[in-house]
């Protein structure tokens, strides 16, 4: 994230010059709420007409999003109410790559149900369904807790295992 946050600004004023565009970067969030859908995108730049995402990559770039980076993008076009986002991708020939990710009317309806789905877990305090949190996750997440790692005992694993059947 830091490589990204710092090359960022060059990288959008180099395709902003390849493109024969001001790019600049807006300063707002954006958002897209419904009855149980809340999201949020940050938005690289803008030209006033088109979105644009940058990602810097340590691999050579195989014309094909990720697809973490597919999702940010629909999340990005719903809250921005755009039908594309152009992909600038810096990858590990050290050259600028361009992707043009056009956003269906279905990915959009497809990605906000599914959001639904798992906020309305979260709203209910329960873990989503297909979620399979490991302790790798948890550390990750929670990195403080390092210090204050325990030991369960079996008694409290078996009312833990009680617990998620009960739910």
């Amino acid at each position: 994230m830091r490589r990204g946050t710092i090359l960022e600004p060059t990288l959008i004023k180099w395709a902003g010059e390849i493109l024969g565009k001001e790019i600049y970067e807006p300063q707002e969030m954006y958002g897209y709420e419904e009855p149980g859908v809340r999201l949020l995108a940050t938005i690289d730049g803008f030209d006033g007409t088109d979105i644009y995402e940058v990602k810097t990559y340590n691999k050579r770039w195989n014309g094909q999003l990720p697809r973490q980076w597919y999702w940010q993008g629909v999340q990005q076009a719903i809250c921005t109410d755009k039908d594309k986002i152009e992909w600038v991708i810096f990858d590990s020939d050290l050259q600028l790559q361009f992707y043009t990710q056009v956003v269906t009317s279905d990915e959009r309806q497809h990605h906000i149900d599914k959001v639904r789905e798992f906020l309305g877990f979260i709203d209910v305090g329960m873990m989503p369904e297909g979620a399979d949190p490991t302790y790798d996750n948890a550390a990750a997440l929670f990195p403080e807790g390092y210090e204050n790692t325990v030991i369960l005992d079996h008694a409290v694993y078996d009312s833990l295992e009680r617990l998620a059947l009960a739910r």
